[in-house]
């Protein structure tokens, strides 16, 4: 989770002007999203992309994401797990 401080909203970067006004943003341009897709992964933060091409409606968007996320803690889980035995 990042952290800023109160200069931040003077010299606005990417990851705060991404989520001042909420967690969800519309990019019209590809550039655009390519460009902060980008910055976000040089500056460590984890991009997860999710191909969206078949969903037909809302439903599909709440049954594919926690699946998603599921598979994801499950792996970090299961890496975490592994290397906590290999320093033991």
């Amino acid at each position: 989770m990042a952290i800023w401080d109160l200069a931040d909203e003077l010299t606005r970067p990417m990851d705060f002007l991404l989520i001042q006004n909420g967690f969800i943003k519309l990019f019209h341009q590809r550039a655009i999203l390519d460009g902060t897709v980008s910055w976000l992964r040089g500056h460590r933060y984890k991009v997860v992309q999710v191909d969206a091409a078949a969903w037909q409606s809302q439903a599909d968007l709440h049954q594919t994401l926690p699946k998603l996320w599921i598979s994801r803690i499950t792996t970090a889980r299961t890496w975490l797990l592994s290397t906590i035995a290999s320093a033991t």
